[in-house]
């Protein structure tokens, strides 16, 4: 897979996502375990997706690093990237 990154760029796949909480939340609620199981597939669909997407340049948490990082050398205030 590194061929995908020809310029050596980096992308974070976050894996907490909506999905994989409602997963955790099943378990500790004592969930029936054809319930947690539904559950966990969507979480580890959406995870594939996630790192998918990063692994085609898709990403965008490297990108609004960037734009972060780039905002404080300027000294532009943007109420976009504070959130």
């Amino acid at each position: 897979m590194t061929r995908l990154f020809r310029e050596g760029r980096t992308e974070t796949v976050r894996s907490c996502s909506n999905e994989s909480c409602a997963f955790v939340k099943a378990l500790e609620a004592g969930e029936a375990g054809e319930q947690c199981r539904r559950l966990f597939r969507q979480a580890s669909e959406r995870h594939q997706n996630l790192y998918r997407m990063a692994m085609t340049g898709a990403g965008i948490d490297r990108h609004l690093f960037c734009l972060y990082v780039v905002s404080k050398y300027l000294g532009v205030d943007s109420p976009f990237l504070k959130e």
